[in-house]
Formats: C-alpha cells, structure tokens, sequence
C-alpha cells in the first residue's frame, strides 16, 4: 500500500513538471505582449504626455499585469527613493535583476530592456522614445517567436511530462 502511494506521489509530481514546463512556455508570448504594451506607454508618458520618469513607471505598472507591472513598479520605488548617487538607468537594472525571476520571460528579452535602460533620464524625450520604439520592433519580432514555440512545445511538454510519468510508475511498479 506504501508502494502505491508512493507511486501515485511520484505520478503526480512528474506530471505536474511537465504541466509546468508546459505553462511556462505558454506564459511567454503573454509576458512579452504585457512588455510591449508597458513600452508603448511608457513612450507615450515621456514623449507626448511630457511626465517625469518616475510617475511615468507608475503609471506603466498601473496598466500592465503582473509580473510586468511588479517590474515597472520596482522601478518607480527605485526612482523615488534615493539613498544613494545612482542613476535611472541603474535603478532600472537593479530592478530588473531583482525582479527578473519572477517572469517566465527569456534572458534575450531581458537583454533587449537592458539595451534600453542607458538612454532612460539621460536623453532627450525624442532620443528616449526612439529607443523605446527600437526595443518595442525587437520584443515584437521576438513575440512571433515566442507563439510559435507555443504552439510547437507547450503540449509537448504537458504529454511528456505524463508519458514520463507512467512510465517511471511502470518502472518502479
């Protein structure tokens, strides 16, 4: 009786794996869709609407959905709490380093806001929106990418994780 406890423990847990890998790979088109909308009003607030860089992250992490909006609103507590000489583009890459895990997103997308945190406070609206623009083609480039991968590993994952899973209990068994 132990035994098929155990195995039915076992079957759950490698089952549920898989289930996991499988959501993940599903949740990065969305992730990537949030950014892009973060972005795209983040460009809006600093260029047209002419808003400060720290209310303008505030307003962005009150549009999006979490996990990006956790993101963008690390980085508005970042930007109005100075403790020490940092810049914005450093509050920005501490926060995304803080907050990088919490998302299912991939290091090349991180890499593509990393890219863009320089010319945040530093430049112009017109310079800064024009980088903005830039990660936006990228992250949009890269969203096609994600949904095709989504629609190749998300069930894949799911059936392998259950496949592996009955055949660990056959194994055992």
């Amino acid at each position: 009786m132990v035994k098929l406890l155990g195995l039915a423990c076992l079957f759950i847990a490698v089952m549920r794996c898989g289930w996991l890998f499988g959501e993940r790979v599903a949740q990065r088109p969305l992730q990537v869709a949030g950014l892009i909308q973060a972005l795209t009003t983040l460009e809006t607030e600093i260029a047209y609407g002419l808003v400060p860089l720290p209310q303008a992250f505030a307003r962005v992490a009150s549009v999006v959905q979490d996990p990006i909006s956790t993101l963008f609103a690390a980085v508005h507590l970042r930007l109005t709490t100075w403790q020490s000489e940092c810049t914005a583009s450093e509050r920005f890459v501490q926060a995304m380093n803080d907050h990088w895990t919490r998302t299912a997103l991939l290091d090349s997308t991180k890499q593509t806001l990393l890219s863009l945190a320089p010319m945040l406070g530093l430049t112009d609206r017109h310079d800064q929106s024009k980088h903005i623009r830039l990660a936006l083609a990228k992250l949009t480039a890269e969203e096609a990418t994600l949904r095709e991968q989504q629609r190749r590993y998300e069930s894949l994952y799911k059936r392998l994780g259950f496949l592996t899973a009955i055949l660990l209990v056959i194994v055992l068994y």
